[in-house]
């Protein structure tokens, strides 16, 4: 279940089917280097190393890596950090992170499964 997507809102936060609640390319996560970065073989075509960066990694050939909490607090807490910073999030998802923790409690699903 997603509390919200990229489409309606400047996250994308959902429940992990491995447990927990991610962020997902969060603007507030580190930068994290991709095939844009390195090079490589992108859907059979060959994609060469960052023509700015030589594959060294910079902020147009990186992306920002999703975040994982696996407590409904920390979700909520950072939920509040992105509407402080100006990102849109709608009312919904911290009322629903908040119903969850009153009805649920913090740890309730949210433990990383070790089922593969």
């Amino acid at each position: 279940m997603s509390y919200c997507r990229f489409s309606e809102a400047d996250i994308y936060l959902f429940d992990h089917c491995r447990g927990g609640i991610e962020c997902c390319a969060c603007n507030m996560g580190p930068l994290i280097k991709t095939i844009f970065t390195t090079g490589g073989k992108l859907f059979g075509k060959e994609i060469p190393p960052c023509k700015n960066c030589g594959g060294e990694g910079c902020k147009k050939c990186m992306m920002h890596d999703s975040v994982q909490f696996y407590t409904r607090t920390e979700a909520i807490n950072h939920v509040k950090k992105h509407i402080a910073k100006g990102d849109y999030v709608p009312d919904r998802v911290l009322k629903a992170l908040q119903e969850e923790l009153d009805e649920l409690g913090e740890e309730e699903g949210l433990e990383p499964s070790t089922e593969e």
